[in-house]
């Protein structure tokens, strides 16, 4: 049997799409709830650009109903590490800014065009979940995807500000 060694301690994790909890940090995310901590996963966009595997699930994209379906995967996701989950600003909220030089990148309503706003929204989550820790991508994003690095950049400075 796993100790609760860790109840009473909050921890965030933040990202720009669904998927990226589980990718870059489930395993961690999983652990830390099995011993108790209270794990809040803070997703930023719904991934709308993403990329699409499989061909069964290439209308998805071509459709425009990619953001809803990976919002359920998101839901199974959190469920399945055992974690909360808060969509920023609400579902929808920030769209996926794609790869520079896309059309989404130009996107008024693209995360990277709305940095501030996701500062004050994600300021304001962390006021009220006093996390302990806070989990996010490097200054590269990991691999340099906008959203990734706006993410890092919106959490340095929602952090540093609460």
């Amino acid at each position: 049997m796993r100790t609760k060694d860790l109840a009473g301690y909050r921890v965030v994790a933040v990202h720009a799409h669904p998927d990226d909890e589980t990718l870059f940090t489930g395993g961690t995310l999983a652990t830390l709830a099995a011993r108790g901590a209270q794990v809040t996963v803070i997703t930023l966009t719904l991934g709308e650009d993403g990329e699409v595997i499989g061909a069964p699930y290439q209308g998805l994209a071509e459709h425009h109903q990619l953001g809803g379906f990976r919002a359920r995967e998101l839901a199974c996701a959190l469920s399945a590490l055992g974690v909360e989950g808060i969509q920023l600003g609400g579902f929808g909220h920030f769209h996926d800014s794609g790869m520079v030089g896309s059309p989404s990148h130009d996107n008024p309503r693209a995360l990277v065009n709305r940095l501030d706003e996701a500062v004050d929204l994600l300021r304001a989550e962390l006021d009220v979940l006093q996390p302990h820790a806070i989990l996010t991508y490097g200054p590269d994003g990991g691999y340099n995807h906008p959203d990734h690095v706006a993410v890092h950049r919106v959490v340095e400075k929602a952090a540093s500000a609460s």
